[in-house]
Parts: C-alpha cells; structure tokens; sequence
C-alpha cells in the first residue's frame, strides 16, 4: 500500500515504446489466410444491399450548409458535389458492412457458423505519456483529505440519503391535524399539538437516530481506521469523524424544527387582516375557516360579558405551542452516546434551535402580530348584546315580579300585551346567530 502512494519515476520514451510494443505483439494473433479471405467475401459480396439501409439524405443537407457561399457560386461546384456524393455513398456502404459483420461476431456462435477462428485487430495507437511530476503532491493531498475532510465518506452521504428519502418532508406539527370543519376550543388545540410533538420526537429518538448508528456498523470499515489502534495513540481523527456526523445531524435537526415554526407560522400568518368590519356583521363578513373556538358566558347580575378562556390566554397559548415545537429538538442525544454505551454517562446533546435565535424571534413576532390583528372581532360582535343586558343583570326578574305585585291584580289584557313582548324578545334571541365566525377565532354565544 506504502508502494503505492509512492511517485513514479519519469520513464524514457524508447523505454515506454518498447513496453507498448511487448504489449501488442502479445496481444496480436496471426491471422489465417483463407480467414481473410472469408471476411473479404463478406465485405464484399456476402451481404446483400438490401440489407443495407439508404444513406440519409438530412446528413447530407447537414454538411451542405456548411460549406462557405463562395465556393457555391463556382462553375464547378455542382460537378464537384455529385463526385464527392458517390464516394460518400460508397465509405459508407463500405463501413456499413464492416459494422454489420463485425457486430455479428460478438457472438462467439457466429464464428462458428461463418468458420472464422480469427479477424485483423485495429490498428494499434501508442501513446508516449510526459512523466507525472505532480504525483506525489496528489498522494499528499489525498492523504490529508481522507483524514480531515470527511463529507466525502459514505457514512455521511448514506446519512445524508436517508434523511431526503424520508425525512426531508416531515413535520413535527402535520398541520392537517390543526385544520378540520370544526375549529377546537383551545385546550383540545394545544393538546394536539402537544401530542404531535411528543409523537414526531418518538420518531427522531426511536427511528431516525437508530437507522444512523445501523449506517455506522454497516459500514465499520469505512471509519474503523480512524479509531485508535492503541491505548496511547491520539484519539483526534475519530473525534474529527463524530464531529463531522454530529454536526450534519444537528443541522438536519434544526431543518426540521425551522421547517415546522415556519409551517405553524405560515398557518396563523393567514389569518393577519384581522377580524374588523364595518357596520353590523353579516354572513361571509370573513370568509376564513377558524381554527379556535371562544365562548361567551355572562356574569349573572351583571351587565358584563366575558370571553371563555380570555383572549390572552388563547395569545399565550399558541406562544406555549411554539415553546412545544422547540422542545422536540432539544436533549437528543449525539450518535456516540448510542452507539458505545460507556459513554452513556457523558450525555452530550446535538446543537438544538434555541428561544433567542433572530429568525426564532422573528416567527415569534409574527405569530403575535397576527393574533392581535384577531382581538377587535370578538369585543366589538359582543356590544350586539347590550340591548339584552337588562336581562343579564336581572332588571327584567325584578320587572316581572313587580308586574304579578300590582295591587290590584292586572287584568287580562294587561297579562296578554305582557305575554307578547316576551314572545318578540324570544323570537329576536332565537334569530340570534349561535357561532360567529371571526377569521382566526369562533365566538361560540350558545
């Protein structure tokens, strides 16, 4: 192997020439008279023109354009094209034959059958090679690269395969779980999302880095040389490798996380006009699918109505979500600790997407910009109900129970004007919309 790395001495030309000539004459064979004799045959007259297919005539439209104008316009040039024509035609029926002969005979059962035990070999080319003076700089080269440049290794590429194949894709939150016909109350919104981040780090921990350390033992012997072979000798070449494994994994990792913040982003960034309107809200007012439902509840005796949960805890919610996804990435372990459990006990983690990163920041921001361009829908559709707040707080109890205190007792006319104003306040409350929807949110006012 040493010997081989070795640079090679320039050789003299003469001495080239005499190598390659031993070569050929090894290689050439004696070719049998009436051998050429049939090979003649069947060149000649042995292959009918039929079988031959007609030269075509778009190669020879082909050349003509390329020969200069000037020489178009000479008396002789048409006489000169059709000599040159049917020396054309002749090479190359000639070469025709040759090609159909001799591609026959690369099957063995065809020499055989046409009695051939040999056939002229071409025409031998020697080649005089200047001496390799850089060779020993590219074995120098080579060497350094095998030992400190490890993306060519195909432990790397074959990790870097498996996660195209079927990583590449993926979503920690598949935002087909979010989006449904029915927008979720927020609790059951974040325990979905809980679950699937919990599931897509299930399948990081158990599938992913597994598959990568099966990548390793597979191919022992394409990193076996960096481990030391003695208890003395430096560990600094197979420190190198995991370094370099490592560090492709976080950024795989951190691909995936940025990939879902941006997904989820994406999702609420669509919701950014906000819920507004102008005048009193009509049907298809905003035409958005909601994702998250609100309730309405009153505070009895009271004028007041209240959002069931406060829209800023839906805010810090969906903050919560986000939090989530950055959970998955973080405390996954480094390919070493897998694959040499005595090194369990230095559980060192692979570099995960943080809190304070600028573009983490940044989704962040535009998560809450879009929520709070949602906070107006709600409190400005609940002033619809201020007319009914005599209700709520009790005013028409009081009202009905001092109508039956009358002293004396109303008459029945009284009873009957009293029954129809309920019946309209009834029928106006039965009119009343049920779910609202306000872009981003549902206002659920059962």
């Amino acid at each position: 192997k040493l010997a081989a790395l070795q640079a090679i001495l320039p050789k003299d030309p003469d001495e080239q020439k005499a190598y390659l000539y031993e070569t050929i004459r090894k290689e050439m064979m004696p070719v049998n008279r009436s051998d050429i004799e049939r090979i003649v045959y069947y060149l000649t007259e042995g292959i009918d023109p039929k079988d031959i297919p007609p030269y075509n005539q778009h190669l020879l439209d082909r050349a003509g354009l390329k020969i200069p104008e000037k020489y178009q316009i000479l008396k002789c040039f048409k006489q000169m094209q059709s000599s040159h024509l049917s020396e054309v035609i002749k090479w190359y029926c000639i070469y025709m034959r040759y090609n159909m002969l001799f591609y026959v005979l690369h099957d063995p059962a065809e020499w055989k059958r046409l009695r051939l035990e040999s056939s002229p070999k071409f025409f031998p080319v020697l080649m005089i090679r200047a001496p390799v003076t850089w060779h020993s700089q590219y074995c120098i080269s080579r060497q350094y690269l095998e030992r400190h440049y490890f993306n060519g290794n195909i432990i790397v590429r074959k990790i870097r395969d498996l996660w195209f194949e079927r990583y590449n894709e993926m979503l920690i939150l598949p935002l087909t779980t979010l989006v449904s016909q029915f927008a979720l109350d927020p609790s059951d919104f974040e325990a979905t999302v809980a679950k699937s981040c919990e599931a897509s780090r299930n399948i990081l921990v158990a599938n992913w880095l597994p598959e990568c350390a099966d990548i390793f033992l597979e191919f022992k012997k394409n990193w076996w040389q960096y481990v030391p072979k003695k208890a003395t000798d430096s560990c600094d070449l197979v420190d190198k490798f995991f370094r370099c494994v490592n560090m492709l994994l976080s950024k795989q990792l951190r691909s995936l996380v940025m990939r879902s913040l941006e997904a989820f982003k994406n999702l609420l960034v669509t919701f950014k006009q906000g819920n507004d309107y102008e005048g009193e809200y009509y049907d298809l007012a905003l035409t958005n699918l909601p994702i998250l439902n609100v309730e309405a509840l009153p505070i009895v005796g009271t004028n007041q109505l209240v959002l069931n949960p406060p829209l800023n805890s839906v805010k810090e919610m969906l903050v919560r979500c986000l939090e989530k996804i950055l959970e998955v990435n973080k405390g996954i372990l480094k390919i070493e600790n897998i694959m040499f459990p005595e090194k369990a006990h230095q559980q060192t983690y692979l570099y995960s997407v943080y809190e304070n990163e600028e573009p983490v920041l940044r989704i962040f921001d535009e998560v809450s910009d879009a929520f709070d361009a949602n906070l107006v829908g709600p409190e400005k559709y609940l002033v619809l109900y201020d007319k009914y707040a005599y209700i709520l707080n009790g005013e028409a109890e009081r009202e009905l129970h001092e109508f039956f205190g009358i002293v004396p007792f109303p008459f029945l006319k009284d009873f009957s004007k009293k029954i129809s104003r309920y019946e309209e306040i009834k029928n106006e409350i039965i009119d009343l919309r049920r779910s609202i929807p306000l872009n981003m949110i549902t206002l659920a006012c059962e």
